[in-house]
């Protein structure tokens, strides 16, 4: 399965401009993050130039040797390293929206302070049986003042709480009552935060065309560009099957101003500075193995509170396990088309086990990729994609079957591509887990 490190990408001078998007207007747009593929055409364009004969080993004899994931923004120091996008259950209050607690760009506290983040997974699983004794639709509120809710996106990173002993009840006020009490306790190291909100800070340029016959600035052309700010990290890994190539493969990455990124080169954008660390952390079975015991025992926990609500008692079972997608996922189905889910019989065939596998629930969007090829001298042909945050939960009669199959799929991924960060997944982020708020 090879061996992996992982990179820090700091934009220098002017930043960088991802523009996968196709402009409108005199716009330039960029991307809030920076993809595998992006990072593995630069690398493969600097060693045609620096080293051919790796180039031949990593780019044309096999098209696996080589893995770059796609690489998020990154504050601070991270439980895994790596920060990873919300997923698409997480919501978040409408009137003051993000994790408890908040703190601005100097670290003092907001005010007022974030009413926290909560995920939804467990609760629509538990509704959608209990739904047919209560004729009442889904609509979850703020724990804090009891407002609406919306969904919350972005990126984010597992921190070291305050406090090993947290208790997620706590900041849940009852009947949403005591907003003053609860805001004068959430003060700055006194309130336990096990996540941070990790930010991609944006800029803009405005320059002038110039005339290509009369090399001179060109009448009403301004256009402006929108880039990566200067000194925003962004961390990744980067797989190499082959061992033997690990130490060449690091020593080119270290080599200061040879690689660009993304577009306009030629006016500045695209510097960067690279930096290689030691990170191969992975998830044993008995990793995997925790965790989805957690998420069904807070399945469990959750459905005795809704079962007070009901004449019939719930019985779910706990046989229950999710998949996140952190990273935007090309599967193709019988017909060799863009699929739009997770199926239980594609993940049973991927897992290579015998039980039954049951799509229970899916939240999902899909997205829509292009770009420019190098190689080619071509822009490449749009590909749909299942949206990273994507999020599938599945039910499975032998659970205690999936955990080693499921822990070496978080290694591999799953779908096409996976060699330009696609198909990356996370067996039940701990994150469904956040019930009330964080």
């Amino acid at each position: 399965m090879g061996k992996s490190f992982k990179i820090t990408i700091t934009p220098t001078n002017s930043g960088i401009n991802i523009g996968e998007k196709k402009p409108y207007g005199h716009f330039l747009e960029t991307l809030d993050h920076i993809p595998g593929s992006v990072i593995r055409g630069a690398f493969a364009k600097m060693l045609m130039v620096e080293d051919n004969d790796l180039f031949g080993v990593l780019f044309e004899s096999s098209m696996d040797i080589i893995s770059f994931t796609d690489l998020y923004p990154l504050t601070g120091p991270s439980k895994i390293g790596l920060s990873l996008p919300l997923p698409m259950t997480a919501v978040s209050c409408k009137y003051e929206p993000g994790f408890c607690t908040g703190y601005d760009e100097d670290g003092e506290i907001e005010d007022p302070p974030p009413h926290g983040v909560f995920d939804t997974l467990i609760h629509q699983l538990i509704f959608k049986p209990l739904r047919d004794k209560m004729p009442v639709a889904f609509q979850p509120r703020c724990p804090k003042c009891g407002e609406r809710v919306e969904p919350f996106s972005g990126y984010y990173s597992f921190i070291d709480a305050v406090n090993e002993k947290r208790n997620h009840t706590n900041c849940k006020l009852a009947n949403n009552e005591c907003y003053p009490e609860w805001k004068a306790s959430c003060v700055k190291d006194e309130c336990p935060r096990s996540y941070r909100m990790e930010k991609t800070r944006t800029q803009r340029t405005t320059k002038v065309a110039i005339s290509r016959m009369r090399e001179v600035s060109q009448d009403r052309m301004l256009y402006s560009v929108e880039s990566i700010a200067k000194e925003q990290g962004f961390s990744g890994l980067v797989t190499v099957s082959d061992e033997s190539l690990l130490d060449k493969v690091k020593n080119h990455l270290k080599i200061p101003d040879r690689m660009r990124l993304g577009g306009g080169v030629s006016r500045g954008f695209g510097q960067v500075k690279i930096e290689v660390s030691n990170h191969d952390i992975r998830d044993s079975a008995e990793d995997v193995k925790n965790r989805i015991t957690k998420f069904n025992s807070k399945i469990t926990e959750m459905t005795e509170f809704y079962d007070l609500f009901g004449a019939d008692s719930l019985n779910l079972g706990n046989t229950y396990f999710a998949i996140d997608l952190i990273s935007d996922t090309m599967i193709l189905d019988d017909f060799l088309k863009s699929a739009f889910e997770i199926s239980g019989n594609y993940l049973k065939k991927l897992l290579g086990v015998n039980c039954d596998i049951k799509l229970v629930n899916r939240y999902s969007q899909m997205t829509e990729h292009s770009g420019w090829s190098f190689a080619w001298r071509l822009p490449k042909g749009k590909e749909q994609a299942i949206q990273r945050g994507s999020v599938f939960l599945f039910q499975c009669d032998d659970i205690n079957s999936l955990y080693e199959p499921l822990s070496n799929l978080q290694i591999v991924g799953i779908g096409q591509k996976r060699e330009e960060g696609y198909g990356r997944i996370m067996v039940c982020n701990p994150l469904h887990e956040e019930v009330y708020c964080s």
